[in-house]
């Protein structure tokens, strides 16, 4: 009997397809089960569990895996042509799911990085090193509509008072890449305390939500564009003012 070109040594019994809707355990038709001769047993369950964490670690481990070797690996246990057929379509099925995961989760991290640079260098009141991470031809849309360029940003951000009490946090909502381009929809979150014309400190909560535009120049990710889609400035827990770029 011939398996994929090589000569079967264990001829005992017939491997089973793995079907459509079974799972690939030890009781079902996969490694482990009947169609694998009794005596290579432990074997198929070793070489089970290392290809599925192969599969749990992402296309980079996949990838290690030539297919070559994993037909031979799969002949040594006494895998028929169908079931290899399967684990290799599989696999090759996960690696082209993976693939666009992976770009885009590390596209995700490099734009919550580059968020946190701007958020830094705003805070230090460091022109040079926010202009560094816009475009040339940035531009700022405030909830009102009006737009300020990158001279108005920074002139703005320089004239802000020190506030020991600010916290802030930057939340991705969404990130679509088409190309060089990233459409970002973020909300900002930010926290202080303030004295009141009733002489009392007050809590306060400043929430935004935009929509950021980032170009690939070079290796690094520069903002060309902010809109504030919506923003509500709360007292106390108290919205006090909503306000929408659609009002």
């Amino acid at each position: 009997m011939t398996v994929c070109g090589q000569e079967a040594t264990t001829p005992t019994r017939p491997s089973a397809d793995i079907q459509p809707g079974q799972d690939f355990t030890e009781s079902g038709h996969g490694v482990g089960s009947s169609a694998i001769p009794s005596g290579s047993q432990p074997q198929a369950r070793k070489a089970a569990e290392l290809t599925l964490r192969f599969l749990n670690t992402g296309c980079r481990a996949i990838l290690l895996l030539t297919e070559r070797q994993l037909g031979a690996q799969m002949g040594n246990i006494g895998l028929g042509c169908s079931m290899k057929r399967n684990l290799n379509g599989l696999m090759l099925a996960v690696v082209f799911l993976v693939m666009p995961s992976f770009a885009l989760a590390d596209t995700k991290v490099d734009l919550h990085s580059r968020y946190d640079t701007l958020k830094a260098a705003m805070a230090a009141h460091d022109g040079a090193a926010i202009q560094a991470l816009l475009t040339p031809d940035f531009k700022s849309i405030d909830v009102t509509g009006q737009t300020e360029n990158t001279a108005q940003m920074i002139a703005e951000v320089e004239a802000l008072k020190p506030d020991p009490n600010k916290t802030s946090r930057t939340t991705l909502l969404s990130v679509a890449v088409s190309g060089s381009v990233a459409n970002v929809e973020q909300r900002y979150e930010m926290n202080t305390q303030k004295v009141g014309t009733d002489g009392q400190i007050h809590a306060v909560k400043l929430t935004t939500q935009s929509h950021d535009i980032w170009n690939m120049s070079g290796a690094n990710w520069l903002i060309s564009s902010t809109q504030t889609e919506q923003m509500d400035y709360a007292v106390d827990g108290k919205v006090v003012m909503h306000k929408s770029a659609s009002h």
